[in-house]
């Protein structure tokens, strides 16, 4: 029994003090923060390169008829329609986006 006490002091006193756990601790939550906040571990952050899943169903067409398609013009127009993409092709732009009520 008398050296259950020794042995315990010695456990405790094995360990880092008390002002290191917290610097490494800090430290830990620091890097935690920081890959949370990357754009690698959190793509929901960042504005650009987010793409949403589109459902099939819920996809609308239409088709902007212009003498020369100019695609940035043609991913402004279509970017208006929500989660709108637009695409040149053969002097058309053709845009899909996200509607409400499925197409008819």
């Amino acid at each position: 029994m008398i050296g259950l006490p020794n042995l315990t002091e010695q456990i405790l006193e094995s360990g880092p003090p008390g002002r290191l756990k917290m610097r490494i601790s800090w430290m830990f939550f620091s890097l935690l923060l920081l890959l949370l906040a990357s754009d690698e571990f959190g793509p929901a952050l960042s504005t650009r390169g987010v793409y949403a899943a589109r459902i099939p169903e819920h996809t609308c067409h239409k088709v902007i008829a212009t003498n020369i398609c100019k695609l940035q013009k043609c991913i402004q127009e279509c970017s208006k329609e929500p989660a709108g993409a637009g695409d040149c092709r053969d002097n058309i732009c053709y845009c899909s986006y996200y509607c409400k009520d499925p197409p008819m």
